[in-house]
């Protein structure tokens, strides 16, 4: 008797916990779920970066979003409003979708080694710009717009002593409250076997920068980083123009250094 009480009361918590994970219908299921949100998180991150005068575009990228999955808005809230009271279930969502971002960055990356290889194997003269991403670059605090990467690995073009120049125009805009002012970090590094060479700047307002670095003279130069990293202030956005990568080779920059000193010496002679 003691037992088949024991039972009784049993029986509906096995219910209630068999229910807990059991979806309603009109929620999405969890793959599809997935997919919707990997759209509308790269949608988000777009439409942050836009200009003040085109904040409006913001309903048309995630209208986009709702189109292409076939749902409603209605349909989105009550599915999310579900997993956010099954947070097991979202984070098992998420974590697929940190995977798939990773992969993608990864794959980006194979992408663009193969487009530099192609670029750096004409790049034989004695000053060349090697940028082969896009020159405007937009960037938020959001991870799929932050930081701005490039790395390749050197060939015959690189000699001993060559010098490099990495150049850009920044500009914040957006509206912002924040006591702190917006920062960026930006930083090009050369590889050699047992040692690297550094350029960095800490950016605080818009303007043009450069980093410069000269390779070590004794040691053939192996990869060749960079990045741009948007620090704070989620309400501001950045953006990075006319960016070059200028590659020059030690004998042509001495070259113009000397021809640079020769007119300068003409001129004043002259006056």
């Amino acid at each position: 008797m003691k037992n088949r009480r024991l039972l009784l009361c049993l029986i509906p918590a096995l219910i209630l916990s068999g229910c807990l994970t059991h979806r309603p219908e009109g929620v999405m299921s969890p793959k599809r779920m997935e997919n919707f949100l990997y759209d509308y998180h790269k949608a988000q991150s777009v439409s942050v970066s836009l200009p003040y005068s085109e904040r409006y575009k913001r309903e048309l990228y995630y209208n986009y979003v709702y189109e292409k999955h076939g749902i409603t808005r209605d349909d989105f809230d009550r599915s999310i409003s579900w997993y956010t009271r099954h947070p097991d279930e979202l984070n098992k969502i998420y974590s697929r979708l940190y995977d798939r971002v990773d992969k993608d960055s990864k794959l980006l990356r194979t992408a663009l080694e193969r487009t530099e290889r192609k670029s750096y194997s004409v790049a034989s003269g004695d000053t060349v710009d090697l940028w082969y991403l896009p020159r405007v670059q937009f960037m938020t605090v959001s991870p799929l717009l932050n930081p701005l990467l490039f790395e390749f690995s050197t060939d015959t073009t690189f000699h001993k002593s060559d010098s490099l120049s990495w150049s850009m125009d920044l500009t914040f805009f957006g509206n912002s409250a924040d006591y702190l002012p917006p920062s960026v970090y930006m930083s090009m590094s050369v590889y050699y076997g047992d040692s690297v060479s550094t350029a960095d700047t800490l950016v605080l307002k818009s303007g043009s920068y450069k980093l410069a670095l000269q390779c070590d003279p004794e040691k053939n130069p192996g990869k060749v980083k960079g990045a741009v990293t948007y620090m704070g202030n989620d309400s501001l956005s950045l953006m990075l123009s006319g960016i070059s990568l200028t590659r020059t080779h030690f004998i042509a920059s001495v070259r113009d250094s000397l021809a640079a000193d020769s007119t300068a010496s003409d001129v004043s002679t002259e006056l």
